[in-house]
């Protein structure tokens, strides 16, 4: 199963622009508010890389990231979420065993 994502902001936050949109990029993993004023853009994510999947599915998820952004040239862009994973095995040990994980 997969999780929901969303982003939160005040309505008075949302009266400084004229035009938005919600993108969802990879269901319940990554998403966008895209802003956009007078003042310029501005473009919110939501991005909960998966620490179980393999290495691999977490660098195209970064690769998507990367991607997503340099397509909007002169938007700011702000990410927060959860990047809490390991990249190896050999990354994360259990502290009582003294085993990988």
């Amino acid at each position: 199963p997969v999780g929901g994502i969303g982003i939160v902001v005040s309505k008075r936050f949302m009266e400084l622009f004229t035009d938005s949109s919600f993108v969802v990029v990879e269901p319940g993993r990554i998403a966008y508010l895209e802003l956009k004023g007078p003042l310029g853009g501005l473009t919110l994510w939501s991005v909960h890389l998966d620490h179980n999947e393999a290495s691999d599915k977490r660098l195209e998820q970064i690769s998507l990231l990367g991607d997503a952004t340099t397509d909007n040239l002169g938007t700011h862009h702000l990410l927060g979420g959860d990047f809490n994973f390991t990249m190896g095995r050999e990354d994360r040990m259990n502290p009582v065993d003294g085993f990988f994980l």
